[in-house]
């Protein structure tokens, strides 16, 4: 029996990590400043996930999430919807039309654990 995928309205709070700051982890990495979350009102989507087998067996959850065309979100970005936390896995992809863009598309990882 085949299911057709649920996609779903969702609010959206997206954590943008900008450039690194001055200042340095205890490895003296570079820090990336946080700026507060900004809400958002998007469309959630599950995608086919992986089973991964590292002594035991995993479920990864791929979700895309479709924003305005003028979200700032990218690839160094965390994603929070209904309190479960998504990883911005690429950066994202722009659905151009002839008056711009239409939408924007994030392909998302849920964070666990």
């Amino acid at each position: 029996m085949s299911f057709g995928r649920i996609v779903r309205a969702v609010d959206v709070l997206i954590t943008n990590r900008g450039p690194a700051s001055a200042s340095k982890d205890r490895y003296g990495t570079p820090v990336p400043d946080v700026a507060d979350p900004v809400a958002l009102r998007g469309w959630l989507e599950e995608t086919p996930g992986i089973e991964v087998q590292a002594g035991r067996d995993t479920v990864i959850s791929n979700w895309t999430l479709v924003l305005p065309p003028d979200a700032v979100i990218d690839a160094r970005d965390t994603v929070s919807v209904d309190g479960v936390l998504y990883r911005v896995m690429t950066s994202p992809t722009s659905a151009p039309t002839a008056r711009g863009a239409h939408h924007l598309s994030v392909h998302l990882q849920e964070i666990a654990g």
